[in-house]
């Protein structure tokens, strides 16, 4: 385990922050930090749960997903929902309305309106996978840019949350669906952080490419957070 830990750790820092950040993040010592990444400490689970969370991994199970495709191994997480499923094991299962018709823009170019979805939409998830959350309350959006690109690829899925959409509650760090001055019916998916506590906020990509974007809390509109992702790699 602390060899997959510690290559999803090394690929997860990736474009995404420096060792000191993360270990500001997560109140850990740079040296300690540095010791994970290198294998030289393995860590207790609790602290690699805490570091995952920090990367934007609410399931600790996909963040090790990165670990095992790096050294080879099947992922535990499936990369999607299999094409066929039998009838008798469509019961834990539910459909979420999905925005296709035009892409989500996770960078330059793309774009998709929010909308309700429909009944035939081709999204379905897991319900005691998703334990407490409430069905309604989530929507599903293909990516049509590559700035969130490696944990978010092109064309990948994310799932989210539309009542998380509160700069109060806003859970720093964590990945949003969100609008700001671009063109009318647009959207974005990107990492949010305050620059100035209730003030500035930065809104960032995961491809180095792509420039952090400042903007005041009044000039930014919280869709949902995202609670899921199917990544491109997976």
């Amino acid at each position: 385990m602390n060899g997959i830990f510690k290559a999803a750790l090394q690929k997860s820092l990736v474009g995404r922050c420096k060792q000191t950040d993360l270990a500001k993040m997560t109140g850990l010592s740079v040296p300690y930090i540095n010791d994970l990444c290198r294998g030289r400490k393995s860590g207790q689970e609790e602290v690699r749960r805490r570091i995952a969370r920090a990367l934007g991994f609410d399931d600790y199970e996909s963040f090790l997903d990165i670990g095992r495709l790096e050294l080879g191994q099947a992922p535990l997480r499936p990369a999607r929902t299999p094409e066929r499923v039998w009838p008798e094991d469509l019961a834990d299962f539910f459909r979420v309305p999905f925005s296709d018709h035009m892409r989500l823009s996770a960078g330059a170019g793309g774009s998709i309106p929010v909308t309700d979805g429909e009944d035939s939409s081709p999204v379905l998830l897991h319900g005691p996978s998703l334990g407490r959350r409430n069905a309604k309350n989530l929507q599903a959006f293909r990516v049509g840019g590559d700035s969130m690109e490696p944990l978010i690829a092109r064309g990948g899925i994310v799932l989210a949350d539309l009542k998380q959409n509160e700069f109060e509650h806003l859970r720093e760090g964590r990945i949003y669906v969100l609008c700001w001055d671009l063109a009318d019916g647009e959207c974005a998916v990107k990492r949010l952080k305050w620059a100035e506590r209730d003030q500035l906020l930065a809104i960032e990509s995961e491809n180095g490419f792509y420039d952090t974007i400042y903007r005041r809390p009044e000039e930014v509109r919280l869709i949902g957070q995202v609670v899921w992702s199917w990544r491109g790699h997976e």
